[in-house]
């Protein structure tokens, strides 16, 4: 049985058709997606070759569930984000759900690697 090899398509928004503020939101706010197909956005910098350019990493918000409270600290947030990418920001708005035990957390993962769905946490 052959495998299904997963197809990259490129195509570059001129900033002159779309307003800094909307693609600063679409880029911050993301990841996106497009018919049930996930949607990588890479903003070039000066001179940065675009036929070079890979997409392997994108940034996700991931809702980290049933911390105890004692738990409910950036600190706690970085070791849980480098556990399944690396960690790039921390949501201190989340943890203000009061009973919830949520927090979130932004990471970057490399796209081409499984998720990892569960991590144990353990006092000392």
């Amino acid at each position: 049985m052959a495998k299904k090899r997963a197809q990259l398509d490129a195509f570059f928004v001129s900033p002159s058709r779309v307003k800094a503020f909307i693609v600063l939101g679409i880029m911050k706010n993301g990841p996106w997606n497009f018919n049930s197909h996930l949607l990588i956005l890479h903003r070039l910098k000066e001179g940065e070759d675009p036929l070079i350019v890979q997409f392997h990493w994108d940034d996700f918000w991931m809702p980290i569930h049933d911390l105890p409270i004692s738990f409910i600290s950036e600190t706690v947030a970085q070791q849980l984000g480098n556990f399944n990418g690396a960690f790039t920001e921390y949501d201190a708005l989340a943890t203000q759900l009061g009973y919830k035990r949520i927090i979130r957390i932004r990471v970057r993962i490399n796209v081409r690697k499984p998720l990892k769905r569960k991590k144990r946490v353990l006092p000392n």
